[in-house]
């Protein structure tokens, strides 16, 4: 059974063939614009996931200190 790639076969086009090289060109300029987007994305998001980490470490040292208090208060 012949590969199919991306409806090569049903077409009869050559992604390949030099007079369909401008139609990959766009092909690959919306590639690369795609995958610096998500390369922007996943720095956003790794910032983001910095920002959350250390928001709960202060979040759990601030507990931490409210048991500590609380448990000196009950000892009274």
């Amino acid at each position: 059974m012949p590969l199919l790639i991306s409806g090569q076969a049903s077409t009869g086009l050559n992604p390949y063939d030099p007079r369909n090289i401008d139609t990959l060109h766009r092909f690959l300029s919306i590639y690369e614009e795609q995958a610096e987007r998500l390369d922007d994305t996943l720095l956003d998001g790794q910032d983001e996931l910095g920002r959350v980490r250390a928001r709960i470490a202060s979040l759990q040292h601030e507990l931490q200190d409210l048991e500590v208090k609380q448990d000196e208060h009950m000892a009274r």
